[in-house]
């Protein structure tokens, strides 16, 4: 019975852990001429305004899906039929051949275009646009603040999750000393 706690308690501290390690996220692609260009956010559907988000964008062997080497990328981001509102020239990622990233919160909702090119020796490789919606998230105001209330009613009912959590590990640990 002992055991079989640690190994439940093991597992629901380190699940959430190992199923976030890659992240959710949303991909779109599209090949251009010898290359394939995949574009991704961290999050599955629509971006929420407020929300801290990861753009990643990959140039690959559409065949092998390998990453191939470039210089630098270049991602511009602007609402439709609006100004640029993130944008960024990126080196490739050290540690991955193909990738790079750029990172930002959008506060307006509506429909975005991503354009991105990849550069290699001077020379353009490919480039391609990508649309996705960022909707209103219901807990931020207008001006991007947190709306107070939803928030603490959120930490509320996580306080005691939290508190059990806590006090089932340190029963365990208890119950394992003796």
């Amino acid at each position: 019975m002992k055991n079989r706690l640690k190994y439940l308690l093991v597992l629901v501290l380190v699940m959430p852990v190992l199923a976030s390690a890659h992240g959710l996220v949303t991909t779109q692609s599209q090949t251009v001429g010898k290359y394939l260009i995949e574009f991704e956010y961290n999050t599955l559907g629509n971006i929420l305004t407020g929300d801290f988000t990861l753009y990643d964008v990959y140039l690959l062997n559409p065949a092998t899906r390998d990453g191939i080497d470039f210089d630098s990328a270049f991602i511009r981001i602007e609402k439709q039929n609006g100004p640029a509102m993130l944008a960024g020239n990126l080196a490739q990622a050290a540690d991955i051949t193909g990738y790079a990233s750029l990172s930002g919160v959008l506060n307006d909702p509506g429909t975005y275009t991503a354009e991105v090119s990849f550069y290699k020796d001077g020379d353009t490789l490919a480039e391609s646009k990508f649309n996705f919606t960022v909707e209103k998230d219901q807990t931020y105001s207008a001006d991007g603040s947190a709306d107070q209330k939803k928030t603490n009613y959120f930490n509320i009912l996580l306080l005691p999750v939290g508190l059990v959590l806590v006090a089932g590990g340190v029963w365990l640990f208890k119950k394992t000393k003796q």
